[in-house]
């Protein structure tokens, strides 16, 4: 999860050991709840990406390229590490393309959600689509990258993180069934065929979401366009607990800094001691902390030394290397949180557009 406030950036997830990291949330959401700072942390975060696909040619198929046979085993390190920086990457692209379109003062980014969302699509494409797909997510693994995905998922944990997928197809839509039979063995996406009653597919679609993002997002489709033959949706669950919990007793109200003249009164936990591991960085002026989850998870949160600063800017100094800092130790730390409750949606298209990774009205023969 990637998140932007007036005066505080939060980004992510990351995991407290090994050179992984982790981003939750994108699409339509309620993404940090009230008790999120409070008690149990909890962020239900139910992204949803939605890829849709103009009719092929009677022709055309889905075509899966085969991975090696090393791509069903665990990731080596290496091979984490390498995807952690490539989700950094991504991450930075995207969300500085979201910043440029957002009109809000808030943002609220899933780069795992769509991360997701494109390496199932990878698992069909092929020739220079695949190329494109593996360039936009800065991954050099090639076909393997939607197994190391999937392994990231299934290393979060039960309970911390769960991960819900579903294929809908034009009924007769020729594909093959290698791709569904991966695409349910890594990302649990189950293929429905679309009735071709756009009434009834709506409501079908519609209560799957529902229930996929537990009541979060009642009505994600108002229409559903003529010559959809595929779409692909995803919804993310995170529930995370603090490894050291805030004392209820001490949150008290106090002033958030929109800016250098405005502050607004907010809920602001504390704590004395705060088991923090945390740096500073120079260039750009950002301290960074790192506030242990249960899991091997930790919630991070990146907040600049002054008013005046470029998100853009910020993101693409930095890396996986430096946000991971694996020596780094805890130490007791003064520490102030303000308690949030957002709701945040956004129509990624546009976006995904701009990156080059939603097909154009002349599908390429590639998917």
């Amino acid at each position: 999860m990637a998140l932007l406030l007036r005066g505080l950036l939060l980004l992510g997830l990351s995991c407290l050991q090994g050179p992984c990291l982790v981003f939750s949330a994108a699409s339509a959401m309620e993404p940090l709840d009230q008790q999120l700072m409070s008690g149990p942390a909890q962020e239900k975060l139910p992204p949803l990406i939605l890829l849709k696909l103009g009719n092929q040619e009677p022709s055309g198929h889905i075509a899966l390229k085969k991975a090696p046979r090393d791509c069903k085993g665990a990731p080596t390190p290496e091979e984490t590490r390498k995807l952690a920086q490539a989700m950094m990457a991504f991450t930075t692209d995207l969300f500085s393309l979201v910043a440029q379109r957002a009109t809000s003062p808030n943002l609220i980014l899933s780069p795992l959600s769509v991360a997701l969302a494109l390496s199932h699509l990878a698992l069909g494409a092929q020739n220079q689509t695949l190329q494109k797909l593996l360039q936009v997510l800065h991954a050099d693994s090639g076909p393997c990258l939607p197994h190391l995905l999937s392994h990231l998922c299934q290393d979060l944990g039960p309970g911390a993180f769960r991960l819900a997928a579903r294929m809908y197809l034009q009924k007769g839509f020729p594909i093959k069934e290698d791709f569904l039979e991966q695409s349910e063995q890594l990302f649990g996406a189950k293929p429905v065929s679309l009735t071709g009653r756009k009434r009834d597919d709506l409501v079908n679609i519609n209560q799957w979401v529902k229930e996929a993002t537990e009541g979060k997002i009642e009505d994600f489709l108002s229409e559903l366009p003529d010559d959809t033959v595929l779409l692909l949706l995803n919804a993310i669950h995170f529930q995370g607990f603090w490894r050291s919990k805030f004392d209820p007793s001490l949150t008290q109200r106090d002033s958030f800094h929109l800016n250098e003249e405005f502050t607004v009164p907010v809920d602001m936990m504390q704590a004395r001691t705060y088991p923090l591991r945390w740096f500073l960085l120079e260039q750009p002026e950002i301290q960074v902390a790192h506030f242990p989850f249960k899991n091997n998870m930790s919630f991070v949160v990146i907040m600049p030394t002054h008013f005046e600063w470029n998100v853009s800017q910020v993101l693409a100094n930095l890396s996986w290397d430096i946000l991971h800092q694996p020596l780094l130790r805890e130490k007791p730390t003064k520490v102030q949180l303000p308690k949030l409750h957002l709701k945040y949606q956004l129509d990624l298209v546009a976006t995904l557009s701009q990156l080059g990774t939603v097909p154009g009205p002349r599908p390429t023969r590639d998917l």
